[in-house]
């Protein structure tokens, strides 16, 4: 999941910067999945994360 997350980020990122599509939808979303995603990968990485 965590990086399925990423990967949206990055690929909204892209969409919102290189399209005209509108950035102030893209950009903010695209940096909440980034930090959804890196974090869900270092609480992975220690062990927390619980199913």
């Amino acid at each position: 999941m965590a990086a399925v997350s990423i990967i949206l980020a990055i690929f909204l990122f892209l969409l919102g910067y290189l399209t005209p599509v509108s950035t102030l939808y893209t950009l903010p979303i695209s940096l909440l999945l980034l930090i959804f995603g890196i974090t869900r990968l270092l609480k992975k990485e220690n062990g927390q994360v619980r199913r």
